[in-house]
């Protein structure tokens, strides 16, 4: 019988089992933080939060059309900008100090 041989990576003995490995954060629930009258003002706020480094979604506006009166006009139902809810109070904090101009 012949002795197999192993070669030694480097770090291998520090590497933990798939199943032991971090697993990342389950995912943040969407909270709304603004409600917009149409879709491209939402679409602005979205924007501006993510300028901010924050997470930010559109809802509401999917069911208009891009060139139709929701995408363009106002909506009867508003079109809401949503951030993770740990993301929430920093967000709130960075749209005040945008409002202000600072």
């Amino acid at each position: 019988m012949t002795e197999r041989r192993h070669r030694h990576r480097p770090g291998a003995a520090e590497e933990a089992p798939i199943a032991a490995r971090r697993q990342p954060p389950p995912p943040a629930r969407w909270v709304p933080i603004a409600t917009y009258p149409a879709v491209y003002a939402a679409e602005i706020g979205r924007a501006v939060l993510e300028a901010g480094g924050f997470d930010a979604i559109v809802e509401g506006g999917e069911w208009v059309g891009i060139f139709g009166p929701g995408f363009s006009g106002p909506t009867p139902r508003g079109v809401r900008v949503l951030v993770p809810s740990d993301q929430l109070a920093a967000a709130r904090t960075y749209l005040a100090f945008r409002a202000r101009g600072d």
